[in-house]
């Protein structure tokens, strides 16, 4: 085993070369983050040492959209130079040019989208956009929210990435609300949420899978099994690790904690998007997903027994190199 080290980095090369290492200007995957670990490599976890290298972008001109409960914006998982890459500027529920995180939530897949520490797309801008409070929200604050990030991406003209890890009962204008953000080119990647039941019955998970170009993810954990909770079904897409995932949280600027579910899941699968995005401008939301779809590694997670024929057996990756 030979271990190279230098200013910046530690990087431990094993065994014969192969791609990961030729990452060796990059820094390796903190062990404690077991979510960016798992989407850069389908070699079980118990099994690998050393953890694969993961690639963190120096610049990209990619802006995500968090559809959620605010944003704490001065949290440290955020801050760049003394300047946070985060801002809070819509609340859909009072209309505001500003918003706040109560909750946490937002926060937390915020941090799993693009945090310094814990984020797949570390050098992302993220956008908070509020439409839940008190864990309640309505038809008309979804459509609020994507009608507002839909007239602020025309006037940025920034690529541009759209993570929903909300959702409710069947709402059709719900769903063509996201349908009409799509057509605008605007990718949405969607959590399935965590009923245990099948994700063409929740809006908006039912726009993705065989049903339209979001992109709508699944759970698991780290034994590779499937989120006991995880919607699934023809509905989905993809999985991404959901269960045990640390990130930011509120209500002050160093707290963490461990969260679990779907919403955990989507934001890594929104990261990998934008850090696709940033290298391949101008893709499709149809072209985004197939690129994901088609990097994913097939057949390593244990799909639940009551889950509807067709659901995807595919675990996100991002591969050493975009």
């Amino acid at each position: 085993m030979k271990r190279i080290e230098d200013d910046s980095e530690t990087i431990v090369l094993a065994g014969r070369p192969t791609e990961k290492d030729k990452c060796r200007h990059y820094r390796p995957a903190k062990p404690d983050n077991w979510g960016i670990r798992r989407i850069t490599c389908p070699d079980p976890i118990p099994d690998l040492n050393p953890w694969p290298c993961y690639r963190y972008e120096l610049e990209m001109d990619v802006d995500i959209y968090i559809v959620d409960s605010g944003i704490l914006t001065t949290h440290e998982e955020f801050d760049e130079g003394g300047k946070s890459r985060a801002q809070c500027l819509f609340d859909a529920i009072t209309k505001a040019a500003t918003c706040v995180d109560e909750h946490g939530h937002g926060t937390h897949v915020a941090g799993i989208a693009a945090g310094k520490i814990y984020g797949v797309a570390k050098k992302a801008s993220i956008i908070g956009v509020k439409m839940i409070r008190r864990r309640r929200s309505r038809p008309s604050y979804y459509t609020a929210a994507l009608d507002w990030i839909e007239d602020r991406v025309k006037a940025e003209k920034r690529s541009s990435v759209i993570n929903m890890s909300v959702g409710r009962g069947k709402n059709l204008a719900i769903e063509d609300a996201v349908k009409a953000i799509l057509k605008m080119n605007i990718p949405v990647v969607i959590a399935a949420h965590n009923q245990g039941a099948d994700a063409c019955t929740r809006s908006p998970p039912a726009v993705g899978g065989v049903r339209g170009d979001a992109i709508t993810v699944m759970a698991s954990d780290i034994d590779d099994d499937m989120y006991v909770l995880s919607n699934c079904g023809t509905c989905t897409d993809i999985i991404a690790p959901g269960v045990g995932i640390k990130s930011a949280v509120t209500p002050g600027n160093t707290d963490y904690d461990v969260w679990k579910g779907t919403s955990m899941a989507a934001p890594y699968v929104s990261g990998l998007v934008a850090r696709y995005l940033a290298q391949n401008k101008g893709k499709t939301p149809a072209e985004l997903k197939a690129w994901v779809t088609g990097q994913a590694a097939p057949g390593l997670i244990t799909i639940r027994a009551n889950c509807p024929a067709g659901t995807p057996n595919l675990l996100a990756q991002s591969g050493c190199y975009l």
